[in-house]
């Protein structure tokens, strides 16, 4: 077990606190079945941070386990929405079969095999459904095969092989997502004026995204023992940087939802919705931090 895992749960208590008064403070503002909701989501996010990090701590064998089960689930949820929307896809159990299994090659922590893992993976979803069925597969099922290993399977691989190469950014990522996730719709609720996207997301705000901001960004300050080679400076701009890429995330997902006509992906989880209801953020800022950090040498 990495021995970071201790002050990283110490920071997360305080971060529970936090989170708390947050709440809290936002009873204030919201009726009682909203408040109630919130407290649910609360703790929906805290466990499911601390699954990760927890199960990251083992290793990239203690992670995998966690990782398929939200590739396999994520490309259910992912097939579904597409299928909402635009009809059935050809073979559909092959998708998250072949986008969870495309991980495996994260798990020698190399980009090639990586690489290579997600990019066969998607080829198999492209050519197996025309040779079983023997019929020309949908187009929408061909782009949702694209779509899901650039969005699903490569993030995941990715996060399987920053555990093995610095396990400190690891969850130096993980724990800024949950705090940006956390805060997101309470600020939008305390302060929100400014839609950012009314046509994609309207409970997104400017004024919420920026207070979400700086909490990320103090946040990342408060961790910055995980990444002792990253300067200050450094290290606050990537915690912000996270909190926008996160955004982002969060809202491509909600175009895929409306788009399709739904409110969540799924309801796995109370509250949150589906796996990519909880995980839209990760999967989006994964890459970008990992090339981030690849670049600084861990």
């Amino acid at each position: 077990m990495n021995p970071l895992l201790f002050p990283v749960l110490r920071l997360s208590l305080g971060a529970i606190a936090a989170g708390v008064l947050f709440a809290v403070l936002l009873r204030l503002r919201t009726d009682s079945d909203t408040h109630r909701r919130d407290w649910i989501r609360l703790g929906v996010l805290i466990g499911n941070g601390l699954l990760v990090v927890i199960a990251g701590s083992v290793g990239p064998w203690g992670l995998l386990p966690v990782l398929l089960f939200v590739a396999c689930t994520g490309w259910v949820e992912l097939v579904r929405c597409v299928e909402k929307k635009h009809g059935a896809v050809a073979t559909p159990a092959l998708l998250p079969i072949l986008g969870a299994l495309s991980l495996l090659g994260g798990l020698r922590g190399t980009v090639s095999l990586s690489v290579l893992g997600v990019l066969a993976a998607a080829w198999g979803m492209i050519a197996l459904p025309m040779v079983i069925t023997r019929r020309p597969p949908p187009m929408h099922g061909l782009l949702t095969a694209g779509f899901g290993a650039l969005f699903i399977s490569a993030p995941l691989c990715l996060l399987l092989m920053l555990v093995q190469f610095s396990y400190g950014a690891f969850a130096f990522l993980i724990f800024v997502v949950t705090v940006n996730d956390g805060f997101a719709a309470g600020f939008g609720r305390l302060m929100g004026r400014t839609q950012v996207c009314p046509q994609i997301s309207p409970g997104k705000t400017l004024e919420g995204s920026l207070g979400n901001l700086g909490v990320c960004a103090i946040s990342g300050y408060l961790i910055r023992y995980l990444v002792p080679a990253w300067p200050v400076w450094q290290v606050i701009l990537v915690a912000a940087g996270i909190s926008v890429l996160s955004l982002i995330g969060d809202l491509i997902a909600s175009s895929l939802k409306r788009e399709a006509g739904i409110k969540d992906f799924g309801n796995l989880l109370p509250v949150v919705g589906g796996v990519l209801d909880r995980f839209d953020s990760l999967l989006f800022a994964t890459p970008v931090f990992y090339v981030f950090v690849w670049g600084m040498g861990g």
